[in-house]
């Protein structure tokens, strides 16, 4: 499935992620290896979400580390923010 769009909420959970900029891809890994590499431009578009959804979407990928809520939470989470 091919899912194209301008919210990150929306495929932070999807297997993999191609950044696209000015049509070229400088990017193109899982969320996770995205999310680790700390000069990559997806890190820098998650941070531009503001840093309440920035640790958000860190803890959906990462899951339950140092105090941020599990995957399962966060699903639980983001159906509520979206009803």
């Amino acid at each position: 499935m091919l899912v194209i769009t301008h919210r990150i909420n929306t495929i932070i959970d999807c297997d993999q992620i191609l950044v696209l900029d000015a049509g070229q891809v400088p990017e193109h890994d899982t969320p996770e290896e995205l999310l680790s590499k700390e000069e990559s431009a997806f890190v820098k578009m998650v941070q531009s979400t503001g840093p309440a959804n920035a640790q958000y979407l860190h803890s959906w990928v990462f899951g339950c580390e140092a105090g941020k809520l599990g995957r399962e939470e966060t699903k639980r989470l983001d159906g509520i923010k979206r009803n």
